[in-house]
């Protein structure tokens, strides 16, 4: 409950005020607080009766459907996926699109992992992975986001969802 966060962490704030530690400690300790409650209080709650599962064949055949007949490596035999709206909101709550993209070290699939992990790690849900393939702007990664009927593109570095025929992407490896 965000309610009960909140007044812990202005108890903690008090308990510091009062605590006789040097100002650059407080400050410290003050932003690490503030970290933490910027990641969790970010995350979408999900109601269990918005995750549909679904079985890798099933996945493997809305591929298919979306003209996405490619080397796809499933990773799990079962995947939970979520209507589109609710990513839609899981993205706008994310913060990927905020990391500062750097050449070779944190670029095009760094983004994508992050945002294909941080879904796994605070919703639970797989029902998303990594494309590679050609695009407009040259060889490149970005994620495919399963929903309960349809599949999508989502561009990490812009925040974009688009469909699977929508910008010229040309997908060569799906990993889920």
């Amino acid at each position: 409950n965000l309610d009960e966060v909140k007044d812990s962490i202005i108890k903690i704030f008090d308990a510091i005020k009062d605590t006789k530690i040097n100002k650059e400690e407080k400050e410290k300790i003050i932003k690490e607080i503030r970290d933490i409650v910027d990641i969790e209080t970010k995350v979408v709650r999900i109601d269990e009766q918005m995750i549909k599962k679904k079985s890798a064949e099933e996945v493997k055949m809305m591929l298919d459907e979306a003209g996405l007949a490619v080397t796809t490596y499933f990773s799990d035999r079962e995947y939970y996926t979520i209507p589109i709206e609710i990513w839609k909101l899981i993205i706008k709550n994310d913060f990927v699109n905020e990391k500062k993209w750097i050449k070779d070290r944190y670029d095009c699939d760094s983004f994508s992992k992050s945002f294909v992990a941080r879904t796994a790690e605070h919703y639970l849900i797989n029902g998303c992975g990594e494309c590679w393939g050609m695009t407009p702007m040259g060889y490149h990664s970005w994620v495919i986001l399963i929903t309960w009927d349809e599949v999508f593109f989502y561009e990490t570095q812009t925040d974009e969802i688009f469909k699977v025929s929508e910008k010229g992407y040309k997908t060569d490896i799906i990993f889920l």
